[in-house]
């Protein structure tokens, strides 16, 4: 039986990564995957009712930028977007 990963694997990988690498004291490092994810995107994949009190944003706008994950540490996510942690059970 595969053992799986908790939700939390890439956060935990990043954090491993920042300890083991010199020179980032102080430094923030944004943590996210591939993909702008909504609170409606969430529902659904949740099978839970949308919000209703929020506008919904244009998902685009959600992008962030984790350059300094990705080049300094060389750290890519395991589960590059929401939909592919649910189709790897870690959600």
């Amino acid at each position: 039986m595969e053992a799986r990963r908790p939700p939390h694997a890439d956060v935990a990988q990043a954090l491993l990564a920042l300890l083991r690498h010199d020179g980032m004291d102080g430094q923030a490092v944004t943590v996210a995957d591939d993909a702008p994810t909504t609170a409606w995107d969430i529902a659904a994949l949740t099978g839970q009712a949308p919000p209703r009190d929020l506008p919904q944003p244009d998902p685009w706008e959600l992008i962030v930028d984790t350059t300094r994950l990705r080049r300094t540490l060389g750290v890519r996510p395991r589960h590059p977007t929401v939909h592919t942690a649910l189709d790897a059970d870690a959600l």
